[in-house]
């Protein structure tokens, strides 16, 4: 076989290779993400995994950073008819009936996706394909039975009312029916003797540091981990954010039925700090840092 055949074909079995996941795009970004707390921790991490396995002109990014439905009225063009994916996160129900509202009006080139992460999502118009997340907490609590073997300590839950941090209680309930839950929408510390709290926003994770009890966060940020490292925190439940991320290509591109995402948190202590999201975000970037100095 002459020379510049098989140096072609090598370069074309190296492009195939390499190329990833194929998508199909329109007239403008597949996939739309939409971001109501854009400072919090998962959908932060989770838009930066996000832009490392998708091409950057796929995704259409928008932070909101009022609950004011006019400012999310702003944000919904016609070009949002090309979407394929739209991702919500951290959406009151007043921001989801708006969005909803609004979208009314667009029409779409195909039907496009929804995945909803810790929306008041009620009900869903015929406009949307629902894409559900399915969130494991099995191997996750298992790690948490190592750090309260006692059953006679009690679990004191403070939250912020979040939809994730509800579903999280629920599982928590069922997985440790021994031990008394007590569960109460912030502000205020609650103090108790042979008490373990578990917090939802690193927000009140500050608050409840002055106490000597057992604390640990429903959340992984920076701070979070930061706070872990020098030993204020016990633990913080990592929700993956690029596990989340990395099951979208393969949604963009597959066809048949539709998928259930999975996520499946994990318990970081201080010696699988190096595991969190944020920590090894964060550690690319400092490394990225240092040599462009």
């Amino acid at each position: 076989m002459p020379r510049f055949l098989v140096a072609g074909f090598l370069i074309l079995s190296i492009l195939l290779f390499f190329s990833g996941p194929s998508f199909t795009i329109g007239e403008g970004p597949a996939v739309w993400l939409f971001s109501a707390q854009p400072d919090r921790y998962f959908p932060a991490f989770f838009e930066v995994h996000l832009r490392r396995v998708v091409p950057p002109d796929f995704i259409q990014s928008i932070d909101l950073y009022s609950s004011s439905p006019g400012e999310l009225q702003k944000k919904i063009t016609s070009a949002i008819s090309s979407a394929q994916l739209i991702i919500l996160m951290d959406f009151s129900q007043e921001q989801v009936e708006s969005f909803f509202r609004e979208c009314r009006k667009i029409s779409f080139q195909q039907k496009p996706s929804l995945i909803a992460w810790n929306c008041e999502l009620d009900s869903l118009p015929d406009q949307f394909q629902l894409i559900p997340i399915q969130v494991n907490w099995d191997s996750a609590f298992t790690d948490f039975k190592k750090l309260i073997p006692d059953p006679l300590v009690s679990i004191v839950f403070s939250h912020h009312q979040e939809p994730f941090a509800f579903d999280f209680l629920q599982s928590f309930q069922t997985q440790f029916p021994d031990h008394t839950i007590i569960s109460k929408a912030w502000p205020g510390p609650t103090p108790q003797s042979r008490s373990i709290h578990i917090v939802s926003t690193d927000k009140i994770m500050k608050e409840l540091l002055p106490y000597p009890f057992t604390l640990i966060c429903l959340e992984s940020s920076a701070q979070v981990l930061s706070e872990l490292q020098v030993g204020h925190l016990t633990a913080a439940f990592d929700f993956k954010p690029s596990l989340l991320a990395a099951q979208i290509p393969r949604l963009l591109s597959r066809s048949g039925p539709t998928p259930t995402l999975t996520l499946t948190p994990q318990l970081i202590v201080l010696n699988t700090l190096t595991e969190a999201d944020a920590y090894q975000v964060l550690r690319r970037c400092f490394m990225c840092g240092n040599q462009s100095e």
